[in-house]
């Protein structure tokens, strides 16, 4: 799968987002310590670092500046909720 990254605010965050959209049900997904649920956007912790998951499957990874780690664990995220 080919991701598209993005460095936000001042390069301390990460957004890795797929080609092509996954329209989730994220109200369905109770796989993650979340923080905030949502059907628009839903806030989890993932391997001690804060998640954004938008419906779409795009993701941002606060506090955090390893594109390369950003997309194992975005690959592990849509491999443990079924998407890929």
């Amino acid at each position: 799968m080919k991701n598209t990254f993005l460095r936000l605010c001042g390069g301390f965050s990460v957004m890795i987002r797929p080609d092509e959209d996954m329209n989730l049900d994220l109200r369905s997904i109770d796989c993650f310590d979340i923080i905030k649920p949502g059907t628009a956007l839903m806030k989890f912790m993932w391997e001690g670092i804060e998640v954004t998951l938008y419906r779409n499957g795009g993701m941002v990874f606060y506090h955090f500046e390893d594109q390369e780690a950003a997309e194992r664990h975005a690959t592990e995220i849509w491999k443990r909720i079924g998407v890929i």
